[in-house]
């Protein structure tokens, strides 16, 4: 009796495995976009020429994201900005603010909140 319950036990697990693999897998680990991102996993935030802001993957470019913004794009980015980004908690994260400066004048652009990150393959940029 012991071993024709094992036996079914067994057939139940492969019966639920193959059942399994057919079944969505969940994402690969880093393909989505995180809420926070850690400044020691980046470089410095860089404005770019079309308005955004990069912040490219330290050691792994693969690993790079451009800051996505609440509502309107970010007034006063542009490729002569200098970023400042005011964070809240040990990282980047949803909810920090980004200020864009020149560094001749020191005059600052309005607050810009970050609503995500995109992450993006930073290699060819």
């Amino acid at each position: 009796m012991r071993r024709l319950t094992r036996s079914i036990v067994i057939a139940a697990f492969a019966v639920a495995t193959a059942a399994d693999a057919g079944a969505p897998q969940p994402a690969a680990q880093g393909s989505t976009a995180p809420r926070c991102v850690k400044p020691a996993r980046v470089a410095a935030p860089v404005a770019r020429p079309d308005g955004r802001v990069f912040l490219r993957g330290q050691p792994n470019a693969a690993r790079s994201y451009f800051i996505r913004f609440k509502g309107a794009p970010c007034a006063g980015l542009d490729r002569f900005s200098i970023v400042k980004v005011e964070t809240t908690a040990a990282g980047y994260c949803e909810g920090d603010k980004v200020r864009a400066y020149r560094d001749a004048t020191r005059i600052e652009a309005p607050a810009c909140v970050i609503d995500g990150f995109d992450p993006v393959d930073g290699r060819g940029l």
